[in-house]
């Protein structure tokens, strides 16, 4: 038999028994393959054509599906990069602000003498600093856990930012002791 499809044409050999057309057709290595075909209805046909369709809908349903919550998934990656980083850039800001603060500190405690009426007052600076730097670490650490954390990155924050005032009201002791001293 001698088929003809798209303008290509092929002879190939097989054999009916009433009911099945078995055909031996070449492979892309040029060996022969079986291939049975068995007899259909119309009925059949129809069947085959509207399960062939509904397995195509089905496919697209599901690539829809899947490019949506890929999309949704990068939005939500994309948030949770930029509250990350506007959580970065806020934690920076108030680090910059304490180390500006720290060195002044730094500068007004060498200019004082070793009164004794300091030494408490400075080495609270000192655990106060150190307490802002382990609450700052922690912020960083909770932060690593992107936007699940932001309640308790927030409140790091806060607490952070009470170590900020504390060390503002130690050194605001310092100034208003030591003008007492430099009149």
């Amino acid at each position: 038999m001698t088929i003809s499809i798209f303008g290509f044409s092929k002879t190939i050999t097989g054999t009916f028994d009433g009911s099945n057309l078995t055909l031996n057709i070449p492979d892309q290595n040029g060996q022969l393959g079986s291939v049975v075909l068995h007899q259909a209805t119309v009925d059949d046909y129809n069947k085959a054509v509207i399960s062939f369709e509904s397995d195509i809908a089905q496919q697209a349903t599901d690539a829809t599906a899947t490019a949506q919550a890929m999309k949704t998934q990068v939005q939500e990656q994309q948030a949770t990069a930029t509250a990350l980083g506007n959580q970065q850039q806020a934690v920076t800001d108030a680090n910059n602000a304490l180390s500006s603060a720290l060195s002044k500190l730094k500068n007004d405690t060498s200019s004082l003498s070793n009164d004794s009426n300091f030494k408490s007052n400075l080495q609270g600076y000192a655990n106060d600093w150190s307490t802002m730097q382990n609450d700052y670490h922690q912020e960083q650490v909770d932060a690593q856990g992107g936007c699940n954390n932001a309640g308790t990155v927030g409140a790091d924050d806060g607490t952070v930012g009470a170590d900020y005032g504390t060390i503002r009201s130690r050194r605001w002791f310092v100034s208003s002791s030591t003008s007492t001293y430099q009149q």
